[in-house]
C-alpha cells in the first residue's frame, strides 16, 4: 500500500479516508486552525510491472520468489485489446497452444514449458475445469507459475499452472463502458460497475460494495472463412466488510457461447498424396488458409459455463489471516466439429456406404487410388461440474533470530464428468457436387448424416484433498529460505455405459506427496539470486478418463531444479529476469511395441533458459516480454508409431508441441497531446505435433500495434492493429489437424469512465 495525497489519486484506485481526530485552534494566537489530516491509502496502478501474486502460497514480493513467475497486468492486456486467455497467454515464453482432438475437447489447451497444461487452470487459486474459452473481461491480472506445482495445486502442473485473478468490489464508486468495433464484423461490447452501498452501515454491515461486469462479444476472423465465435457474459460480485477485520465475497459469472469452430487444414500423412508425394508427407495440406473444412451446417459450438464462489477472510492480527474459498462450477459443452482427414479410397469409408464419390471429389494418388476427405465426426455432448473448498490460515512470527511467514492450507474438491457419446448415420448416399475450384475437399454447405445419441456414457467422479504447509523463513537480511511440502490424496471412479446397457467400472486412489523449496541470496535489496527445487505428479485419471491398461499405473512423477537471479532496477520500475531450468518426468507412460501393455518406464525432459522484463524504463517508455529457449527430449521410451508405413520409436526425439523458442516484446511510449504508441511482436519456433517428428508446422514472427489517446479522465480511444504484416502462421497444431491464426484485424475502442 502506498500513501498518496488525495489530489494523486484517479477515480479507479481502491480510497477511503481514515478518521483523524481535528486538532484544535492554538489558543491566544493568530495561527489558522490547523486542518484534519486526511490519509488517503490505496493500490498504484501497476503499469506493465506487477508487484506481486494473489496466492497465499507466495509469502513474498516476485523479486524474492525463488521460482519464474510471470504476471500479466490488467494494463498490457488492455492495451493488446486481449480478450481471451489465449491471447493474453501469448505474453508468456515458454507456452505454446494445442487444438482440440476426439479425447479432448476444444477450448483452451496449451503446454507450459512442454508438458500440457489443460487441467491447470485457476481463479484465484481454485481449479477450473471444463472445455470452454476463457474472456478477460472481468480479469485483473494473469499469473503463470514455471515448474512443477503440484505443492501449490494438486494434481498436474508439470510444466506449470496459470491462474487468473478475478475482478472484485472496491470501495470507491466507478463505472466503465467499452465498445469496440473492427474489421470482419468485429463487435464487442463491456461494462464494469462498482458500487459502495453505505446504506447497508446502518444495519451494521460496514463496508459494503456491489460489483457488476458484463460482455458482449461477436467476430468473424479475418482470413478464416465461416468460423464465428459469439458470447456473453454476466459477473456480479457482492462484498462486505471491505476495510475491516472480516470480509466476505459473493459472486457468480455465466459465460454463454454460441460459435462456429473450424480444425483447420489436415496433414498429409502419406507418401502417395496428390499434393507432390513424399515432398508434402508432415506438413499441412497445401490448401488456402481461410478454408474452412467443416459442414456449415452441422457444426457448432454451445456452452454454458456457470461458476458461483464465496470467499470469507478474517484478520485476527496484523500478521495472522484466514481465508477460506467455496466454489461450484459447471460447464455444460455441446458441440460437433468436423475434423478433416485426407484418406484414401473414401468410397470404402462407412460414412459414404457403397456410393462411388463423383470423379470431382476425388483425386488420384501417386499409387492410382483414389484420394478424398473424411468430415471426421468430432462430437462433444458433455457436462463437468467441480466443487471446491480451500482453507489457508497465514501468520509470522519469530523463533530468536530467525523471521517466519507461515502458511497452513487444506483443500478439497469433487469433480465429475458425464460424455454422452454420438453417432452419425452411415450408409446414405449423398448427391455430393463437384467443387471444382478446390477438388479434392468438399464444400462447406455439403449435406450431412443426422446424428444422435447412442445410448453409452462414460463417467468419471473424482474425489481429491490436500493437506500443506509452506514456510519463508528470513535467515538475516541478505538470506531467505522457502520449504512448501503438501500430501495429495486423488481418488476415481470411471462408469462406461455401453449402448446396451451394460455398465463397467474402473477405480484408482493415488497418495503423493510433493513438495518445493528454494534459498535465495539478496546482494543488494532490490535483487535476488535463487535457487528452487520442486515436484508435480501426473495420475492416470488427471484428465478425467481411466482405461484398463491405465488404471493400474502409478502416476507420473515431475521435477524441476531452476538457478535464477531477479532485478528491480531505475527505482523500482523495472524488473528483469533469468533463469536456468531443468523439468524431467519419471514414470513416463508408453507402450511396448510388443505386448501393446502400458507402463511407467519411461522418461522426458525439457530444459532451457528464460528471460524476462517489465516495467518502465522512463516515466514515458515501459516494456513488457521475454524469451524462453528450451530443449526438450524423450530420453526412454519404448512407444513405437507407424506413420506413412514407417515404424518409429520415439526414444531420442523432441515432445510434441514444445518450439525451441518463444518471444514476446511489448512496448509503449507515451508522446504529447494524451497520445500512447504501442507495438507488440511474438515469436514461436517450429513445432512437432507428435513425438516422433514426422509432422511440424514452420515457425512464425508477428506484429501487433496500437494508437491510444486520452481525450480527458473520462474518455479514452484505442486503434489496435493485430498481425499488423497479415502473415499466414499456424495458431494451434493438432496430431491430425492445424488451426491457422487470424489475418490483420483493425479494431477501433471507446472506454468512458465515470
Amino acid at each position: 500500500m502506498t500513501t498518496l495525497t488525495a489530489a494523486s489519486l484517479s477515480p479507479w484506485v481502491n480510497a477511503q479516508e481514515s478518521p483523524v481526530t481535528p486538532s484544535p485552534r492554538l489558543v491566544g494566537t493568530n495561527a489558522p486552525a490547523v486542518l484534519p489530516e486526511v490519509v488517503v491509502q490505496g493500490q498504484q496502478d501497476p503499469g506493465y510491472k506487477p508487484e506481486g501474486v494473489a496466492t497465499p502460497k507466495v509469502q513474498t514480493p516476485l523479486v524474492d520468489a525463488p521460482q519464474t513467475i510471470q504476471v500479466v497486468p490488467r494494463q498490457v492486456i488492455e492495451d493488446q485489446n486481449a480478450t481471451t486467455l489465449r491471447d493474453v497467454l501469448r505474453n508468456v515464453p515458454g507456452i505454446s497452444f494445442q487444438a482440440g482432438e476426439g479425447g479432448v475437447p476444444a477450448g483452451d489447451q496449451m503446454t507450459i514449458r512442454g508438458f500440457s497444461a489443460r487441467t491447470d487452470m485457476f481463479v484465484d487459486g481454485l481449479r477450473d475445469s471444463g472445455g470452454y474459452t476463457r474472456d478477460s473481461f472481468n480479469v485483473e491480472q494473469v499469473e503463470v507459475f514455471k515448474g512443477p506445482n503440484s505443492v501449490y495445486s494438486g494434481r498436474g502442473s508439470t510444466g506449470g499452472s496459470v491462474n487468473m485473478v478475478a475482478k472484485t468490489p472496491k470501495l470507491n464508486p466507478f463505472y466503465s463502458a467499452g465498445l469496440s468495433y473492427g474489421s470482419d464484423d468485429y463487435y464487442r461490447g463491456t461494462f464494469d460497475i462498482n458500487q459502495p452501498v453505505p446504506a447497508l452501515a446502518k444495519a451494521g454491515i460496514e463496508g459494503a460494495s456491489f460489483r457488476l461486469n458484463g460482455l458482449y462479444h461477436d467476430q468473424d476472423f479475418t482470413g478464416r472463412d465461416w468460423v464465428h465465435d459469439n458470447r456473453w457474459a454476466l459477473n456480479p460480485t457482492f462484498a462486505i466488510g471491505l476495510g475491516t477485520q472480516s470480509r466476505a465475497t459473493l459472486s457468480y459469472l455465466h459465460l454463454q457461447e454460441d460459435n462456429l469452430a473450424g480444425y483447420g487444414l489436415p496433414f498429409v500423412n502419406n507418401r502417395n498424396n496428390p499434393y507432390g508425394g513424399l515432398s508434402a508427407v508432415g506438413k499441412i495440406a497445401p490448401l488456402p488458409f481461410a478454408s474452412f473444412l467443416g459442414l456449415r451446417d452441422r457444426d457448432y459450438e454451445k456452452i454454458a459455463n456457470d461458476i458461483v464462489g464465496l470467499k470469507l477472510e478474517h484478520d485476527f492480527t496484523e500478521t495472522t489471516r484466514l481465508l477460506n474459498q467455496t466454489r461450484y462450477g459447471r460447464t455444460d459443452r455441446d458441440s460437433v466439429i468436423t475434423a478433416p482427414r485426407i484418406i484414401r479410397n473414401p468410397a470404402a469409408d462407412p460414412l459414404y456406404g457403397a456410393y462411388t464419390l463423383p470423379s470431382g471429389r476425388v483425386v488420384v494418388g501417386s499409387d492410382g487410388a483414389l484420394y478424398g476427405l473424411n468430415h471426421e465426426f468430432q462430437s462433444r455432448d458433455q457436462v463437468n461440474d467441480i466443487l471446491s473448498n480451500q482453507t489457508d490460515l497465514k501468520t509470522e512470527f519469530d523463533t530468536g533470530k530467525l523471521s517466519h511467514t507461515l502458511l497452513g492450507s487444506f483443500e478439497y474438491s469433487h469433480e465429475t464428468e458425464a460424455n454422452f457419446l454420438r453417432s452419425a448415420t452411415a450408409g446414405t448416399p449423398f448427391p455430393y457436387p463437384a467443387q471444382l475450384s478446390n477438388p479434392l475437399f468438399p464444400s462447406a454447405g455439403d449435406p450431412f448424416h443426422p446424428f444422435a445419441r447412442t445410448g453409452a456414457r462414460n463417467q468419471a467422479i473424482v474425489d481429491a484433498a490436500g493437506l500443506s504447509a509452506f514456510d519463508t523463513v528470513k535467515l538475516s537480511e541478505r538470506w531467505l529460505f522457502t520449504l512448501g511440502v503438501r500430501g495429495d490424496v486423488f481418488s476415481t471412479t470411471y462408469n462406461q455405459r455401453a449402448t446396451n446397457g451394460v455398465t463397467s467400472s474402473l477405480s484408482r486412489t493415488d497418495i503423493e506427496p510433493t513438495w518445493r523449496s528454494g534459498l535465495v541470496y539478496k546482494p543488494a535489496p532490490h535483487g535476488s539470486v535463487y535457487f528452487g527445487y520442486g515436484t508435480s505428479f501426473n495420475p492416470s485419471a488427471e484428465g478425467l478418463t481411466l482405461a484398463t491398461n491405465t488404471a493400474i499405473l502409478d502416476p507420473e512423477l515431475g521435477r524441476s531444479y531452476e538457478l535464477g537471479t531477479k532485478w528491480d532496477l531505475f527505482r523500482e520500475r523495472l524488473s528483469l529476469s533469468a533463469a536456468l531450468f531443468r523439468t524431467d518426468k519419471d514414470n513416463y507412460r508408453n507402450t511396448d511395441p510388443l505386448t501393446g501393455i502400458v507402463s511407467t518406464t519411461g522418461n522426458a525432459r525439457v530444459q532451457g533458459i528464460e528471460f524476462g522484463v517489465s516495467g518502465k524504463v522512463t516515466e514515458a517508455w515501459s516494456l513488457y516480454g521475454g524469451y524462453a529457449f528450451m530443449e526438450s527430449k524423450l530420453l526412454k521410451s519404448s512407444t513405437v508409431t507407424t506413420y506413412d508405413g514407417i515404424a518409429y520409436r520415439e526414444e531420442g526425439h523432441d515432445i510434441n508441441n514444445t518450439p525451441s523458442q518463444t518471444a514476446s516484446l511489448s512496448t509503449t511510449y507515451a508522446l504529447p497531446f494524451r497520445l500512447t504508441l504501442g507495438s507488440s511482436v511474438f515469436f514461436v519456433d517450429k513445432r512437432f505435433s507428435n513425438n516422433i517428428e514426422t509432422q511440424s508446422v514452420p515457425g512464425y514472427w508477428l506484429q501487433d500495434g496500437f494508437l491510444s489517446w486520452k481525450g480527458n479522465d473520462h474518455v479514452d480511444v484505442r486503434l489496435n492493429l493485430s498481425n499488423l504484416w497479415d502473415r499466414e502462421y499456424i495458431d494451434r497444431v493438432g496430431g491430425g489437424h492445424a488451426i491457422p491464426g487470424v489475418g490483420r484485424t483493425v479494431i477501433l475502442s471507446a472506454v468512458f469512465k465515470f
